[in-house]
């Protein structure tokens, strides 16, 4: 089992600096304004996801739950994809990158050219979405 500390105080962090507004000023933390190309955005992760869970039998609940790597210049913005039912894990992209640690995620949403994506393309993830805000990565091998 692993220590849940690092990540509780990482939650804890980002609720602190949510209700005092400084999370605006982190690149990828802004929340977008609606328009078209963002709702668009958030469709085709919420297609990609349901498409994928749709071929998934597992009941391992690791197999429905999107690790979002916290740090990457991802934004939080595209997490209105994932669609009803399943989890959203915040991990730190340091966490994510580290090949010790194990991902246990079927689903992971980083930024492209960062070192979690090059961990997960090494290791052989597949690309799921793709754009400009953010790469959605699935393991299907779990």
């Amino acid at each position: 089992m692993e220590d849940a500390r690092p990540a509780a105080g990482t939650a804890a962090t980002a609720l602190v600096l949510a209700a005092l507004g400084v999370l605006n000023l982190a690149d990828g933390f802004t929340m977008p304004r609606y328009s078209a190309e963002w709702d668009a955005a958030v469709q085709q992760i919420e297609t990609a996801l349901t498409e994928s869970r749709s071929a998934v039998t597992s009941a391992d609940p690791w197999d429905s739950t999107v690790a979002y790597a916290f740090g990457d210049p991802v934004h939080c913005g595209l997490l209105y994809g994932v669609p009803d039912g399943m989890g959203i894990q915040f991990d730190e992209a340091a966490y994510l990158t580290d090949p010790a640690h194990e991902i246990h995620s079927r689903y992971v949403l980083t930024a492209a050219d960062t070192p979690t994506a090059a961990r997960l393309q090494a290791d052989g993830w597949t690309v799921l979405y793709e754009s400009d805000r953010g790469v959605l990565y699935e393991h299907g091998t779990m």
